[in-house]
């Protein structure tokens, strides 16, 4: 009896794993299309409420830990195959969007690569990450390669205005 719950859990964990991926790579190919005809700044005012240029991680409970786990590893999936741009910036456009309908908080932040002493000036990179508590939805090295230049905090869901009884 035992093997046929575990082995239940297997096939949900898939079809999870797969509707994530399916999703993930849809967002992906939108943001990929929007940031080729949109303006970048009117996409990352819709991805949540700016805070200037510091470095945070939202608190998540351990469900919103898995969920995000779960759009890191949907994303990651979905940039390996996308046929348009699947850098960090579709990438972090996605995953906080995916988070925000799976109501996990996150932080987008945008940053320049720091530099070292005594380096050779170069042309500046920039990189976006995702982060909701200690996960690293997207982006991973983002806090310690890069400095955050701006940070968007989710967008939290409205209070229904009605009490449960």
């Amino acid at each position: 009896m035992a093997k046929v719950r575990a082995g239940a859990g297997a096939l949900r964990r898939s079809s999870i794993e797969s509707g994530g991926f399916l999703v993930a790579l849809a967002l992906m190919l939108a943001a990929a299309i929007r940031l080729r005809l949109a303006p970048t700044g009117s996409l990352l005012r819709a991805m949540g409420q700016s805070v200037g240029a510091v470095a945070c991680a939202p608190l998540v409970d351990a469900r919103g830990e898995a969920r995000a786990r779960l759009v890191r590893r949907s994303i990651l999936r979905a940039a390996r195959v996308s046929p348009l741009r699947s850098d960090c910036l579709p990438q972090a456009l996605a995953a906080a969007t995916l988070c925000r309908w799976l109501m996990v908080p996150v932080a987008l932040h945008l940053g320049v690569r720091r530099e070292t002493k005594g380096q050779v000036l170069r042309p500046l990179e920039a990189h976006a990450w995702v982060t909701a508590g200690p996960v690293a939805v997207t982006g991973g090295d983002g806090f310690e390669s890069f400095v955050a230049v701006a940070c968007f905090l989710s967008h939290r869901r409205p209070e229904s205005k009605f009490r449960k009884s």
